[in-house]
């Protein structure tokens, strides 16, 4: 997360040494806005699959599962123990990815870019 941070900041400051006449410049635009969306929709999906994943989990436990057969209780008892554990889209097995996350990235990548453009 914090490479993104630091990759979208260098594409800012390029942008805001070079000007915005250069062609280059103009590629470093979409690519910066393509990063970004492309981000934003990981991080927006990650957050939807955990929220549907606890619902998920907290319908099941709200049935009437006293009245089911014995082998659909066993069934719902999987989904419940399945639900109690979080389920989140990851990067690189570690970091979750979620709008919290997403929001960070930003406001990581503008700190970054306001103490370059300090320093030039």
């Amino acid at each position: 997360m914090e490479l993104l941070a630091r990759t979208t900041c260098d594409h800012l400051f390029l942008l805001t040494t070079q000007g915005l006449s250069d062609v280059n410049v103009m590629n470093v635009m979409l690519l910066i806005a393509n990063i970004t969306f492309e981000t934003f929709g990981y991080c927006y999906l990650g957050s939807e699959l955990s929220s549907q994943a606890a619902s998920i989990a907290s319908a099941a436990y709200q049935t009437r599962w006293e009245r089911y057969s014995i082998e659909q209780q066993k069934i719902l008892q999987m989904v419940i123990m399945r639900g109690q554990r979080r389920s989140q889209i990851s990067v690189g097995g570690s970091v979750g990815v979620n709008v919290e996350q997403f929001a960070k990235i930003v406001k990581n990548s503008y700190s970054i870019f306001v103490v370059v453009k300090d320093f030039f």
